[in-house]
């Protein structure tokens, strides 16, 4: 191919990847405003906000399960913008930027990724795939470490492909500090790098390269483990985590079905409808056993299907919780498998202009409505979808209360450290309705401070009004404001004595 034409290939390729990004930022952008905290998110802003203020910034006092790289980047992300900590609409969307950058990031290294292992051509399907992808889109603002993992992920492929494998130590070893769980996906990582330059003519040093990775990854290892030295009186993040997490057996007979039922659902999820997931599995064979493709891409095609079919089994077979973010990092990989079978498909009917845009658009347009619907925040997986709508109003009326107030919790514990975070308002834990009844009972008479309780469903809410009716108190709704979907999920409740 003449250079000039190689030239404005690569110069229109890049063109439409740039658009492509600026497409997939808008998309992920989109649901900025729109989910509150999830249980889990809630808590890791949390410890960022405790960062973030340096009221503990070594995170001495909570129980860890997880690397602390995660709350570290939150956590100076709101420091740096300075955050009223009275107004955490604005804490919760200051701290999902670092992560809707790294989904964003994610795109542009994923086209890299591909010019590498297929070609321009098939980079531009496999970025647009990505781009809109509503799983990817679903997970972007949300707090979980999984859209940070991604990223250094595919940091860490790129940079062993352009053989800089210092880089891609350093790269691993920050995965590691975002979730162990980066582990799984070295054989992937180092394998498709080792594909990829078993293909190329330069010549290098392999003992040099392992000592490169060895001295960047084992020293950002040891700078994480020698964070734990900083609280000396806290359990270590991985032997909480182990204890938390390591089911220690595999499954039994009876969740064999339900557990490939919830992986088939996940898949589907993946592309957002079912007919896009039926479609996948012959698209994804016939970008196998086309015969015209190089040895590179047949070895890159079946390597990532073994190790996506792997993981798929590790997590089937061991009994280990199935939560719909674990399977995030794979979707890039997902993507370059699926791109790269439409891509061969569209070179077979190269005569069949027709037959080809048609598939095309049938392709793009099922996918861009479900991206749509992530965008939304209407796709059945990522963060909250409105169960907690209504608690940053709930929180605004708590914080107008006296000094003194009691906030009685019946599970939305880790939402209040972050939504009434530096407020006067003290919060009780208690396991059910009979223990607020017993507070109140010995506490309520002597202590004149107004007493609020949340509730989340109307049985708790019936249960703790019988249970209160019994110490001659009562429930006074203050207020229940409505989700998107028009209902109420949060009420809030002042407890009064019956007149």
């Amino acid at each position: 191919m003449p250079r000039t034409k190689r030239h404005n290939q690569r110069l229109h390729s890049s063109t439409l990847a740039l658009m492509l990004t600026l497409l997939g930022f808008g998309l992920r952008a989109w649901q900025l405003p729109l989910n509150r905290f999830h249980q889990d998110e809630a808590l890791y802003a949390y410890f960022a906000r405790l960062i973030a203020s340096q009221q503990n910034i070594w995170l001495q006092t909570p129980l860890l399960d997880k690397p602390p790289l995660n709350y570290y980047l939150t956590g100076a992300t709101i420091g740096l913008f300075w955050v009223d900590p009275k107004n955490p609409l604005l804490a919760e969307f200051i701290a999902k930027l670092p992560h809707l950058f790294a989904a964003t990031v994610s795109i542009v290294v994923l086209f890299q990724i591909s010019k590498r292992l297929l070609n321009h051509e098939a980079a531009i399907v496999v970025t647009a795939l990505f781009a809109l992808a509503p799983y990817a889109i679903s997970f972007a603002t949300t707090l979980f470490a999984e859209t940070l993992l991604t990223l250094t992920l595919l940091l860490a492929l790129t940079t062993g492909m352009q053989q800089r494998f210092g880089w891609q130590g350093l790269w691993l070893s920050i995965a590691c500090a975002l979730k162990p769980t980066a582990l799984y996906f070295f054989p992937i990582l180092i394998g498709l790098s080792g594909i990829y330059l078993s293909t190329q003519n330069q010549q290098s040093s392999w003992q040099k390269n392992v000592v490169k990775f060895g001295v960047t990854f084992i020293s950002g290892i040891l700078v994480l483990l020698s964070w734990q030295l900083l609280r000396p009186d806290s359990a270590p993040f991985w032997a909480t985590g182990t204890e938390a997490y390591n089911p220690q057996r595999l499954i039994r007979a009876d969740e064999v079905i339900t557990r490939a039922l919830l992986l088939a659902s996940l898949w589907q999820h993946q592309f957002g409808s079912l007919a896009l997931a039926v479609l996948s599995a012959p698209i994804v064979i016939w970008g196998v056993v086309d015969r015209t493709q190089s040895r590179l891409q047949q070895t890159v095609m079946l390597f990532i299907i073994t190790f996506f079919v792997g993981y798929l089994a590790w997590h089937w077979l061991i009994a280990f919780n199935i939560r719909d973010r674990y399977f995030l990092p794979l979707t890039p990989f997902i993507c370059i498998v699926f791109g790269w079978g439409i891509y061969q498909i569209q070179r077979t009917l190269n005569t069949q202009r027709g037959l080809r845009v048609f598939g095309a658009v049938i392709i793009f347009s099922l996918l861009g409505l479900s991206s749509l619907h992530a965008a939304t925040a209407q796709h059945p997986v990522g963060g909250d979808h409105g169960a907690y709508d209504g608690i940053a109003r709930i929180a605004e009326d708590l914080r107008a209360t006296p000094t003194g107030t009691v906030l009685y919790d019946l599970g939305l514990d880790w939402h209040w450290r972050f939504y009434l975070y530096e407020s006067d308002i003290f919060i009780a834990w208690q396991p059910g309705p009979d223990n607020i009844a017993e507070d109140i009972q010995v506490h309520a008479k002597s202590d004149p401070n107004p007493r609020y309780v949340v509730t989340l469903d109307l049985q708790t809410e019936q249960e703790l009004s019988q249970s209160l009716a019994e110490v001659d108190y009562q429930l006074a709704l203050i207020q229940a404001p409505l989700n998107r979907f028009g209902q109420e999920s949060l009420r809030l409740h002042q407890i009064v004595p019956i007149p």
